[in-house]
């Protein structure tokens, strides 16, 4: 997905990718730091555990050194954040870094939607139809740049 200050770029379609019946999508902001590493914790700690890699005061360091509000934004259900994605527009192509999900949001879809509204995102922002070439050009990138498809 584009920077958060670029979606209305896109219209009404880019919108209703941002809002689910179940979910709906919100910019992060630098004071989510603390619910998103948290959240990043839970969903990596039985794995980092299991495999005695486990620090959670490094863990918590290294994200916070790369934290960045402004290409990351929340997966909200009502009032609850489930989850969180980092996403970074390339100049070539949308390179997803993290998707987190708290566990007991693991195993409802939400992630498959997710990469879905991800994989229609990338599609949009290189559709030839919605720049100024022909609208028979080929297009010049795709989703597997995302490591999506």
């Amino acid at each position: 997905m584009m920077k958060q200050d670029e979606i209305g770029k896109h219209g009404e379609d880019q919108q209703a990718l941002l809002e689910r019946p179940s979910w709906r999508l919100e910019p992060a902001n630098s004071a989510d730091f603390d619910l998103l590493a948290d959240i990043r914790q839970q969903a990596m700690k039985s794995n980092m555990e299991a495999n005695g890699l486990f620090d959670h005061v490094l863990y918590r360091q290294y994200f916070k050194d790369s934290f960045d509000p402004t290409s990351t934004w929340k997966i909200i259900e009502e009032s609850e954040v489930l989850g969180f994605y980092v996403l970074w527009n390339k100049q070539d192509h949308l390179y997803l870094e993290r998707l987190y999900f708290h566990p007991k949001a693991q195993d409802r879809g939400i992630g498959a939607d997710i990469l879905t509204v991800l994989k229609q995102q990338a599609t949009a922002q290189t559709n030839p139809s919605a720049s100024k070439s022909s609208p028979k050009a080929a297009p010049t990138h795709s989703t597997s740049a995302m490591g999506l498809s």
